[in-house]
């Protein structure tokens, strides 16, 4: 088993395909895929940047997310 190091910045997007974002930030943003767990959550990493793609439903999925993130909703235009 690999350790994956994670970076102080990471952003985490909510999107609807996680297999179809995986292939829009590699192929046209310069992303490489550090981890996925099928169609549930994938680590994306561009120099000191990492974004976790997970799903609105689902494990991980935006039910989940921590409290403090619906204060953040209006902020970052989630939810």
């Amino acid at each position: 088993m690999s350790l994956i190091k994670l970076n102080k910045l990471m952003v985490r997007y909510i999107v609807n395909d996680v297999d179809a974002a995986i292939a829009f930030y590699t192929q046209h943003l310069g992303f490489r895929e550090s981890a996925q767990s099928g169609p549930y959550f994938a680590l994306l990493a561009r120099d000191n940047l990492q974004l976790v793609l997970s799903p609105p439903k689902g494990p991980g999925g935006v039910r989940n997310r921590c409290p403090m993130a619906a204060d953040l909703n209006p902020v970052v235009g989630i939810g």
